[in-house]
């Protein structure tokens, strides 16, 4: 506003505890107060409190990430995940390890115990993956309706290969009712996010059709046995 002469903002300025998020976020408006000879002497400030607007708008964005019935990421956020932690990747020199899951004859067991059961049984799936992933870390997500997924940053083959065996070892303690089918890939250096993402999609097909899991060999990210 000085710099200008004319009004300024709004601006946003958060007011946090040290060491805490945010408790307040505060929107400043400024305007200019002239002297006799034109320049900006002093100025008067509007302050609001929009911390509400800002959590709503915060939550709003949250929730269009989410799935509605597992509370896991979703499609939309896979995609949004998957680019970013790709570049970051490619930035840092880091692999990155994308797990693709899909529950078998979901349809018929929805059509045979009903929805809310079908329901409980997309839960339990979600239980399972987050219990065998690093907090802060991996991410989990529910693609469509019966596919879920893994993005798993700083993970080598032989890791990824851990992550599948502990995948399937949850998976017969918790007596999942219903086989399902799982897929790792890790990232090739030359690959974007999309063509990953099909690469892993083609492996999960394979592992569907052959009834064996597709997990990395050696240091080869392409390959899959």
């Amino acid at each position: 506003m000085f710099a200008t002469g004319g009004p300024a903002g709004p601006a946003e300025f958060s007011l946090a505890r040290e060491g805490s998020s945010p408790i307040r976020v505060l929107s400043v408006c400024s305007f200019p107060i002239l002297d006799k000879q034109g320049q900006t002497a002093t100025a008067l400030e509007f302050v609001q409190d929009v911390t509400p607007h800002r959590l709503l708008s915060e939550y709003r964005e949250e929730l269009a990430l989410r799935d509605p019935i597992t509370r896991l990421y979703n499609r939309r956020a896979f995609h949004l995940f998957l680019d970013r932690e790709r570049n970051r990747a490619r930035r840092q020199g880091h692999s990155l390890s994308l797990c693709l899951i899909d529950i078998d004859s979901f349809k018929d067991y929805n059509e045979h115990n009903g929805e809310l059961e079908g329901d409980k049984l997309l839960n339990t799936m979600g239980g399972l993956l987050r219990s065998c992933t690093r907090r802060e870390v991996d991410s989990v997500f529910r693609l469509e309706a019966d596919t879920f997924s893994l993005l798993i940053p700083e993970t080598e083959s032989q890791a990824a290969t851990k992550i599948r065996n502990r995948i399937r070892a949850a998976e017969q303690e918790t007596s999942f009712p219903v086989p399902f089918s799982l897929a790792i890939c890790v990232a090739d250096e030359t690959e974007s996010g999309d063509e990953f993402y099909h690469r892993a999609a083609e492996a999960l097909y394979l592992a569907k059709k052959t009834g064996k899991d597709q997990t990395p060999i050696g240091e080869q990210p392409r390959s899959v046995g």
